[in-house]
């Protein structure tokens, strides 16, 4: 049998012995009672007997790290990735426990590895599909196993699903209440949704159980941060100023809440004191810009964010990046140093094409500063092509801030023109019109028609934009182009048209589910409207 094959039999429950499920059987009731060392010792058994069995490694490990012993839950996971190279679960969980033990060189070095092998190309999140499909087939043999279904939250919210991760670590709670690890992770699952309050009250609930718990504890003030109690975040990260192992978010975060709360000395102390602890961490460079702006001291916060990039870029915190470069660039816009501000916002476009429209918003915000206004109604044409949203507000207030508005419908009425004929005619030459011949273009017509549609809401002409749209569900036919026509044809009053719109864009099926919720509701109040009066 090859080792790929033995990985495939080993992952699987099925594959294991009576003995060994039995033991797994063993630590999962321990750990539901909350008594870790008999866990551990159940997990223990079950490795010794199935070495290669990577749900006995993540159920070790994890077990091993709930009661504080990193050093030996890194061993289990590094075995993990041995048995699984292409997990990425996995690669996470050796990461954390690296991070938690104090191997900061060695937790980064995995974390640039595992974004390096599980990136996805062109989409937001990594790609868990494979722990995804392992999990997802071990829980069907052990469903009532704490720690695989608080491994399955983990993995879905890599993936960035996270209604389904809150059920599974309420799932992973309600098997094992006295575990505070699934409450954490809950917390933790609100506030990257920027659900401050209920990120509260998750780890209140863990606190309770623990209340020393330095991890919970970190996720509180940073929630209570966000939340605006900043006097009650402040108190809570003052707890952890002298735990090694978050000491330094600790101080960032004190810094964070004490700005908030006007103490900007206290601020600049914590911050110095966190840069003194871990030189290489960008975070409280980042932070110390952040006084600078509100300070006015626009320079010293280029300086400082140019700093935070470099050793953001050292240490492989990828996921930083896009807000640091936004705000490097807006802190040189601030400091008159439009120049500047182009380089570090064509850079940003190349590493982040993901959020090309706000790259290239700002970019015309560059050579507005610059005098460059041809270049700069590029670069908003651009912007408003690539807006993901359904309301561009941002990209159409900075055209409309410019009194472009009338002169970017033209040339998107030339565009559509000249896409659909191959003939484009645009003001300017000394006759007054230059026509130059390009090709016939089906996505030439759609970017037009998508920017002139944009903009014709923005203004109000509501019988060209239904019109426009018409042409778009025509063309492409997507679940947000029959949306966007249905609530023109509602502002018009053609409700009976907007109603059928609405049902349109409901069987596409590829809206949003608060998308499709607000299509439906309005499917149910027009239908009780009486039909419109000619």
């Amino acid at each position: 049998m090859t080792p790929a094959l033995v990985q495939q039999v080993n992952i699987r429950p099925a594959g294991l012995s009576q003995a060994t499920l039995n033991y797994l059987a063993k630590g999962d009731q321990s750990m539901r009672l909350g008594e870790l060392s008999e866990a551990i010792q159940n997990y223990a058994h079950a490795v010794e007997l199935a070495p290669n069995s990577l749900i006995g490694r993540w159920s070790l490990g994890v077990a091993l790290s709930g009661s504080r012993r990193f050093e030996l839950a890194v061993k289990q996971y590094r075995e993990a990735t041995r048995i699984a190279e292409d997990d990425l679960i996995t690669a996470l969980l050796l990461q954390g426990a690296l991070q938690e033990y104090g191997d900061r060189g060695g937790s980064q070095q995995v974390y640039l590895d595992t974004v390096r092998r599980f990136t996805r190309l062109g989409k937001p999140g990594l790609d868990a599909s494979g722990s995804l499909e392992r999990l997802e087939a071990a829980l069907k043999q052990r469903p009532d196993s704490p720690i695989l279904s608080l491994l399955y939250g983990d993995t879905l919210q890599v993936a960035l699903r996270f209604d389904d991760a809150g059920r599974a670590y309420r799932r992973a709670s309600a098997l094992a209440p006295l575990w505070t690890k699934p409450q954490i992770n809950l917390g933790l699952s609100y506030l990257a949704q920027g659900k401050a309050n209920q990120a509260v009250a998750a780890l209140d609930g863990a606190l309770k159980s623990d209340p020393k718990n330095p991890r919970a504890l970190l996720a509180l003030g940073d929630a209570q941060l966000q939340s605006g109690n900043n006097a009650g975040a402040l108190k809570v990260y003052q707890q952890l100023l002298k735990i090694d192992s978050v000491a330094v978010p600790a101080a960032t975060g004190a810094a964070r809440a004490s700005m908030a709360l006007g103490q900007t000395g206290n601020a600049v102390t914590s911050l110095q004191d966190a840069r003194r602890r871990a030189p290489q961490d960008p975070s409280p460079v980042a932070a110390l810009a952040e006084i600078q702006m509100r300070a006015g001291s626009y320079s010293e916060a280029a300086e400082s964010y140019t700093s935070a990039l470099k050793l953001s870029e050292a240490g492989g915190l990828f996921a930083a990046r896009p807000s640091l470069q936004r705000a490097l660039a807006e802190a040189q816009l601030s400091a008159k140093r439009p120049v500047e501000a182009q380089k570090t916002l064509q850079k940003a476009l190349q590493e982040d094409p993901e959020n090309e429209a706000l790259w290239r918003r700002l970019l015309a915000k560059s050579l507005l500063d610059q005098n460059d206004r041809p270049a700069a109604e590029m670069e908003l044409k651009r912007a408003l092509s690539n807006e993901t949203s359904l309301y561009p507000q941002d990209t159409l207030q900075a055209i409309a801030a410019e009194g472009w508005a009338e002169k970017f419908i033209a040339s998107y009425r030339a565009d559509i023109v000249g896409a659909r004929t191959g003939i484009h005619s645009s003001g300017g030459g000394q006759s007054g019109i230059v026509v130059r011949s390009t090709s016939v273009s089906k996505e030439a017509e759609l970017v037009g028609l998508t920017g002139l549609a944009h903009l014709l809401r923005f203004t109000g002409a509501i019988k060209e934009e239904i019109s426009t749209r018409r042409d778009l569900v025509r063309l492409r036919g997507s679940g947000a182009d029959w949306f966007l026509l249905a609530q023109a044809q509602e502002r018009s009053g053609e409700n009976a048209d907007a109603r059928a719109s609405y049902s349109q864009a409901m069987r596409k099926g590829d809206l949003s589910s608060a998308i499709q919720k607000l299509a439906l509701d309005r499917i149910r109040k027009l239908a009780s409207l009486p039909p419109k009066q000619d």
